[in-house]
C-alpha cells in the first residue's frame, strides 16, 4: 500500500467540472468517503467511461479499484489535509480526484 498525503487549500472551491461526477457535499468527511468509494467501487469509474465518447478507447489502467483504499481526513479551517492509502497508482488517484474536485488539490508527500 501506498500512503498519499494531500491538501485541498478551500474546500468551498473543490468541484470537478463535469457535474455527473462532481463533489457537491460540503463537509469533509463526506469528501473522504466520494474518494474511498470513488477508488473502491467499480461503479463510479465504470459511469465515467460509459460517459466517454469513445468508452472502448480507454485505457484498461484507468478502471482500476482497490477494495482496500481507505481515506482519513483531517479539517482546519477551510484547509483538508488527507491522507489515502491505496495501492492503486498515483494517475490513478490523480484522475479520480480530478473528476471529484477539479485540479483543488496538492500533493505533499508519498509514502
Amino acid at each position: 500500500m501506498t500512503l498519499y498525503y494531500l491538501r485541498i487549500e478551500d474546500l468551498s472551491e473543490a468541484a470537478g467540472s463535469d457535474a455527473r461526477f462532481s463533489w457537491s457535499g460540503q463537509s469533509p468527511r463526506h469528501l473522504a468517503q466520494a474518494l474511498e468509494d470513488a477508488l473502491a467501487q467499480a461503479d463510479f469509474v465504470r459511469a465515467w467511461r460509459d460517459a466517454q465518447s469513445e468508452p472502448e478507447e480507454i485505457e484498461p489502467g484507468l478502471l482500476e479499484t482497490d477494495a482496500g483504499a481507505r481515506v482519513q481526513i483531517e479539517e482546519r479551517a477551510q484547509q483538508v489535509s488527507m491522507q489515502v492509502s491505496t495501492r492503486l497508482a498515483h494517475r490513478i488517484l490523480a484522475h479520480r480526484l480530478n473528476l471529484l474536485i477539479g485540479a483543488h488539490w496538492k500533493l505533499v508527500d508519498v509514502k
